[in-house]
């Protein structure tokens, strides 16, 4: 592990806190490792229960700080994990891939979820073209049909 550690970019100073018992709003820290495109979706995503930080439910002025577990629910894809690093500032994707280090098992769990959406996801039926006018009212009025009576 000191090894791996040691290969991580979070030690670089220009573009993460290292400063002992530093801390990062978690909201700041969704945006800046790059899990949302917004400080804004950031904060609905929290507040929306979307982020726990060990294992619990946070508001969005919540700090967290290196070790802590973040579990983050993007789009129906869990993705938990711990904290490596606080970034200063939103910086490039391979670069703050180094605050956040996934668990094996949720990356074991969400590479098999995508496969299974892959395989059964071609089981759809999918129309040559989109539908014209008259068919989208049709799809429109089948929708609302109330098949109890």
């Amino acid at each position: 592990m000191a090894d791996d550690e040691a290969e991580l970019p979070a030690a670089d100073a220009r573009w993460f806190d290292l400063a002992p018992g530093a801390q990062l709003r978690i909201d700041k820290w969704l945006w800046h490792s790059r899990f949302h495109k917004s400080r804004a979706l950031a904060t609905v995503a929290v507040a929306g229960g979307h982020v726990q930080l060990n294992g619990e439910r946070v508001k969005a002025s919540r700090n967290l700080k290196v070790g802590d577990r973040v579990a983050v629910n993007r789009g129906g894809e869990l993705v938990e994990g711990h904290v490596t690093g606080l970034p200063l500032r939103r910086g490039p994707a391979p670069l703050m891939a180094a605050a956040f280090v996934e668990d094996p098992l949720s990356r074991e769990r969400r590479e098999r979820e995508a496969a299974f959406r892959k395989l059964h996801g071609g089981a759809m039926p999918h129309p040559e073209t989109k539908p014209d006018k008259r068919q989208r009212r049709q799809l429109g009025r089948l929708q609302w049909m109330d098949f109890d009576e």
